[in-house]
């Protein structure tokens, strides 16, 4: 059900809370496939450009908060927080600290010699963003 009626601050901050909530579960899921060593079924190609099972996941996240919160001033909110996110994810690639432990760090088999931290920005999965803003709406 949308949720027209929201206020820009109402909605920003449930669509953050979705965001994190999100974090959280890949989060989990990447520790889970790095320990028992499975192959992220996810990370197979779809055969256009570098679209994969993962830009099938970013679609349909903002698909559904496109839904949620319609309107241009919450997509915006939606749309500078996975840009957000895929900067973190840059930055994370290439500067990842040891803090993070195996947190989405592990050699897997699926993974290219370049992106085996499994944290990559991307900017297919903007576009992925903005479609699904686009198709929620």
């Amino acid at each position: 059900m949308p949720l027209a009626k929201d206020g820009l601050a109402a909605a920003s901050a449930r669509i953050w809370i979705a965001f994190l909530t999100v974090v959280l579960i890949i989060g989990v899921y990447g520790h889970l496939r790095c320990r028992l060593q499975f192959q992220d079924p996810l990370a197979t190609s779809l055969g256009v450009a570098d679209l994969d099972g993962w830009s099938v996941t970013h679609f349909l996240f903002f698909s559904i908060i496109g839904y949620v919160f319609p309107g241009p001033q919450k997509g915006a909110v939606a749309f500078l927080g996975g840009t957000a996110w895929e900067l973190v994810e840059h930055w994370m690639g290439k500067n990842r600290p040891p803090w993070m432990g195996g947190w989405g760090g592990c050699q897997a088999p699926e993974m290219e010699a370049h992106n085996a931290n499994w944290w990559y920005g991307r900017a297919s999965d903007l576009v992925m963003n903005g479609l699904g803003l686009l198709a929620g709406n």
